[in-house]
């Protein structure tokens, strides 16, 4: 792969990681924000987890500061780190290619 085109695959997949981890970071602010106004094992609740498949809180969630920066991050975590370890990949795959051209 060239480094012209090396480069804007990083790219693209930084792109894709960024909108990603922000849907991810979003998604997770708008569950645990609703998640303040229920009541616990109400139908409410359920219908939220019905809108939110999958979705769950790090920790407890009061509103504060801290507890918005944990579950953004937490929720941010796993699209970032997919993309670090992907673009790893490309990079290891890129340097074994050079050294067979090399040869």
């Amino acid at each position: 792969m060239a480094d012209e085109e090396f480069q804007a695959e990083v790219q693209a997949r930084i792109g894709r990681a960024q909108h990603d981890a922000q849907q991810a970071g979003e998604r997770r602010y708008a569950f645990a924000s609703e998640m303040l106004d229920l009541e616990p094992d109400s139908d409410e609740e359920a219908e939220l987890f019905a809108r939110f498949p999958g979705e769950e809180l790090a920790a407890p969630f009061c509103g504060c500061d801290t507890c918005v920066v944990r579950e953004i991050l937490d929720a941010a975590w796993e699209p970032m780190f997919e993309t670090a370890l992907a673009l790893a990949r490309l990079e290891v795959a890129g340097a074994a290619g050079a050294r067979t051209e090399a040869r």
